[in-house]
């Protein structure tokens, strides 16, 4: 994912399928695949195994995630993404 983030030069990326668990272990995951200069956020699916979503995004985004509301079929994640542009 670094490589794909660095070689693009993304401000963000949607990432579905995470298949992340919501648990400590995921850290370990998640420290190897973000590249410096960037943030990941996600939500695991929680009633059922694998699946998931997150977002990638450069630190220099203000980034403020919203309550999300939980649900047995889908996973999602809300936030709100401000650039410096006004």
């Amino acid at each position: 994912m670094s490589d794909v983030v660095n070689e693009l030069d993304l401000d963000a990326l949607v990432i579905t399928d995470t298949w992340l668990t919501g648990n400590v272990s995921d850290q370990n995951i998640v420290g190897e695949v973000t590249p410096a200069g960037y943030s990941f956020h996600h939500a695991a699916r929680i009633h059922k195994k694998g699946w998931g979503a997150g977002i990638l995004f450069r630190d220099s985004l203000k980034c403020e995630t919203h309550l999300r509301f939980q649900t047995k079929s889908f996973e999602n994640y809300q936030l709100t993404v401000v650039s410096g542009g006004g």
